[in-house]
């Protein structure tokens, strides 16, 4: 199975292959997106969203072919008075 892999910031170090921007990545059938998070050796924090095909995901989430998956840190914005 083929997933269209994104990562963003400072997770780019992260890519499998040593190029910057979203790459094409081959999977088992049936990975989830914790597989993913392991497979690239990225840390499994809470800070870390996912999206799986435009939409919010966990890392419980089983993906299948051709799914397009973005990994980027929540950004915490504070308003000052």
């Amino acid at each position: 199975m083929h997933i269209y892999l994104n990562l963003f910031t400072n997770l780019e170090k992260y890519y499998p292959v040593a190029k910057k921007g979203p790459q094409n990545l081959s999977l088992k059938t049936s990975s989830t997106v914790a597989h993913l998070i392991k497979m690239l050796g990225m840390p499994d924090e809470p800070k870390l969203l996912t999206m799986v095909n435009g939409q919010p995901s966990d890392i419980s989430t089983v993906l299948t072919d051709n799914d397009e998956v973005y990994f980027f840190y929540q950004l915490m914005l504070y308003a000052r008075n």
